[in-house]
């Protein structure tokens, strides 16, 4: 195409009969013009001077080149051989160097573009030394000061909270994070002064060092700007985060949200009255709120209703069909010890059935539990003595159970959270210290001592909780990494702020399948018993001008009843109308929970009973007396608590009369010096007397067949076989004959209440050998009648 025009501008001239200089003069100006395009195009910022002076030199070849054919062609005719063949000669030769530098142009783009990226990242790196440098010096003296001789500060930037310094270790005699830590009450002090000059007061603990990623460079945070001066508001998630996703519960000081996991997580917040405990927890609880596969069960024996009424006043106003939280217990201790007995019975469930899966997976279906015990110390330690049977038939007390759930609850997708006001490993009861290690997340707001918050938070140095103020806290996010953070989180307190958001929240809700609730027992069943919740009764009737929505033994009705005028009795006939059919509902429900309750006793129990069975523990146990009243049985068997009332213990002694007086057992009491009980003796025949040959063998009751030898007598009388019938046997020898199957209390038991041998003296009642019995009563008692 290039050539095809410079033939026909170099023809005009001759056609048009212009003088040759006119070609000279248009030649000039095109070169001119293809030089300026040229060095516009190839600029040497982008493609480099190399190529840039490469292409501006072959536009001015090529324009001068394109100008002489010009003038020699308009001097001997553009169609002469000669001008053609060297306008052909031009053509190919301009045109494949054109194509060379067109080629070269990206590669030497790419060049230029690396060399301007090296400079510059030199030039960065010069100005980073001489930067760190200066920064250097500045603070030298300040960590001279400081006792931090050999660390320098590399990095001094401007934060929203105040400054961050970055320091490099000293690589001679290396401090490390904790040795800095150690040391941070010094730097706290050095940096206080040189800002005093300045008019900024700085307490102590507003100095923080963390872990900056490499092992030798540590962050210095300095909060000069009281930024958590006014509360955070709350707003609610408009949409559903996922169920895995850390709560954000407020923000830090640098304004980045906090995210606390709550899911497969246990953690502790420990704080005095005032000190943003509540605020805290009920962002926990909103947090949980919002997802829709996990629900919240909050217990505690005190200062349980200003926590959970105002989560709960939009269902007791009418205002929802349920309310948000899922399970409420206290203050009565038992009634939390129940909610942990249901929440140990979950978590062992889900992990029982993992089968190859390493974690329980949560659904809508069969939602997560978040567990919050408020003022936890009081259930764990004060009321320690009380206990309750768990599912695996054993008897826990709080700190037990907490300490079960705690060693499996992560691979349930389930967790807990401590309210605490101490720091004390012993508040959390005998099992306290692992509990505690099993709670990785902890928080602390302000304190009473520096010792609560520094035990709270572990590892972390120039923790000063006592001057924590405005709701400000601390968190732990790990307590293998030694780093407390401050935070605020968002103001959420109080029935005018936490209704509203609750009645939002309460559709997102999840249910457990009937199956699951069925599993969870009877206390699961009537959670919302007026009879359970006395002070939230009262708190409803006198705050909110409300009756309890659910009666007494309902069935664990979730839904508030209806309100109807008491009408005066007019004598006449009533008329009742068929249940509806959500009532038919619940009845089946009922009826099935118990039947699937009746069920479990029996596969746990045998035929016994749950009461008979224990009370076959008890008279058969060694230290059993010979009489006992019936209250005494009754607390034994945890009828009663042993630290009832006299009282108490009586009612529930003529319950236990009342229940052995019926079918099947149909038990009289005798009266003994005034008191009504029986003899263990009795008891023991009653039970021998009811179980059949088959049952009782596996029960632990022996029950001999015709013609046949119980054991132990058996085995005894196989390897005495060869003595003669004056022959004594002593107590410790027959255990070995049996090879220690029983020990010598449970064998002399066995051998006097089954087959009628007390043990003897080899020379009466004053010998002073030990007890054991003769081979001829031995053997006299094996061929005795059934």
């Amino acid at each position: 195409m290039t050539v095809v025009a410079l033939y026909n501008v170099a023809a005009i001239p001759v056609w048009a009969g212009l003088p040759v200089w006119s070609v000279w003069l248009l030649g000039a100006l095109s070169t001119f013009a293809l030089v300026w395009v040229c060095r516009r195009r190839y600029h040497k910022a982008v493609y480099g001077a190399a190529h840039h002076n490469t292409a501006v030199g072959f536009c001015l070849v090529a324009g001068l080149l394109g100008t002489a054919w010009m003038a020699f062609a308009a001097e001997v005719s553009p169609i002469n051989i000669t001008a053609l063949g060297l306008l052909l000669l031009f053509g190919i030769t301009l045109g494949v160097l054109f194509l060379l530098v067109r080629h070269q142009a990206p590669i030497k783009r790419e060049t230029q573009r690396q060399i301007v990226a090296l400079d510059q990242q030199m030039k960065e790196v010069e100005t980073t030394a001489t930067e760190q440098a200066q920064t250097v010096e500045e603070h030298r003296d300040q960590m001279v000061r400081a006792d931090l001789a050999g660390v320098t500060v590399i990095e001094n930037i401007d934060t929203a909270e105040g400054f961050r310094m970055t320091l490099k270790d000293n690589p001679n005699k290396p401090i490390k994070l904790s040795g800095l830590q150690s040391k941070i009450g010094n730097l706290a002090s050095v940096l206080a002064a040189d800002l005093h000059a300045q008019g900024i007061e700085l307490p102590e603990h507003h100095v923080q060092a963390y872990p900056a990623g490499p092992a030798h460079l540590f962050y210095v945070k300095v909060r000069t700007k009281d930024i958590f001066l006014e509360p955070l508001p709350y707003q609610v998630s408009t949409e559903i985060p996922p169920l895995r996703e850390p709560v954000k519960a407020g923000k830090f000081a640098d304004q980045e949200p906090v995210p606390i996991p709550i899911i497969g997580r246990n953690g502790i917040m420990c704080s005095e009255t005032g000190g943003g405990k509540t605020v805290f927890i009920n962002n926990l609880i909103a947090g949980v709120a919002e997802r829709d596969a996990v629900v919240a069960w909050v217990g505690g024996t005190e200062k349980l209703t200003p926590l959970v009424l105002p989560w709960l006043a939009p269902w007791l106003l009418g205002n929802t069909d349920r309310p948000l939280l899922d399970y409420v217990a206290g203050p009565d201790a038992y009634a939390v010890l129940d909610m942990l007995v249901a929440f140990y019975k979950l978590v062992s469930d889900r992990t029982s059935s993992l089968g190859a899966r390493s974690k329980f997976r949560a659904t809508p279906e069969d939602p997560a539990v978040v567990m919050f015990l408020e003022e936890a110390p009081d259930l764990l330690d004060r009321h320690k003595d009380k206990k309750v049977m768990t599912h695996k038939g054993t008897k826990m007390n709080a700190s037990q159970l907490l300490d079960a759930i705690a060693s499996i609850d992560r691979a349930a997708e389930c967790g807990f959270w401590l309210l605490t006001q101490q720091g004390l490993i012993e508040a959390l009861g005998p099992n306290g210290t692992r509990i505690r290690r099993n709670c990785i997340v902890r928080v602390a707001g302000a304190t009473q001592s520096d010792y609560d918050g520094s035990s709270t938070l572990v590892k972390c140095n120039n923790v000063r909780t006592t001057q924590l103020k405005n709701n400000e806290l601390l968190i732990q996010r790990d307590i293998n990494v030694p780093v407390a953070e401050s935070w605020k989180a968002f103001f959420l307190d109080e029935l005018d702020l936490i209704g509203p958001v609750a009645e939002y929240y309460t559709p997102r809700k999840p249910a457990f399948s009937q199956q699951r609730k069925n599993s969870l027992g009877s206390a699961y069943a009537r959670r919302w018993d007026a009879d359970r919740l006395p002070e939230l009764v009262q708190a409803a009737r006198i705050d909110l001008g409300v009756e309890w929505p659910v009666g007494s033994r309902d069935g664990g009705q979730e839904s508030p009843a209806p309100e109807q005028p008491v009408q005066p009795d007019s004598g006449a006939q009533t008329h009742f109308q068929d249940p509806a059919p959500e009532e038919i509902t619940m009845m089946a429900s009922d009826a099935e929970a118990k039947m699937t309750e009746a069920i479990a006793e029996i596969a746990k129990y045998g035929p016994l009973g749950k009461t008979m069975s224990e009370l076959l523990h008890v008279v058969t146990a060694a230290d059993c007396p010979e009489f006992a009243a019936a209250w005494m049985y009754a607390v034994v068997i945890g009828k009663a608590a042993p630290q009832a009332s006299m009282a108490e213990k009586e009612a529930a002694g003529q319950a236990l009369i009342t229940e052995l007086a019926g079918a099947p057992w149909q038990l009289p009491t005798e009266v003994r010096s005034g008191a009504e009980g029986w003899a263990s003796a009795t008891l023991r025949d009653r039970i021998h007397r009811y179980l059949d040959p088959s049952v009782a063998s596996s029960s632990g009751i022996p029950q001999q067949r015709a013609g046949e030898v119980r054991e132990p007598l058996r085995t005894l009388l196989a390897r005495l076989q060869d003595f003669p019938g004056d022959h004594f046997v002593t107590t410790s020898q027959a255990v070995e004959l049996l090879e220690d199957s029983y020990s010598a209390n449970q064998l002399m038991e066995l051998l006097r209440d089954e087959f009628g041998l007390p043990t003897q003296r080899p020379r009466g009642d004053n010998d002073a050998r030990p007890r054991g019995w003769f081979l001829s009563n031995l053997r006299d008692a094996a061929e005795a009648p059934v």
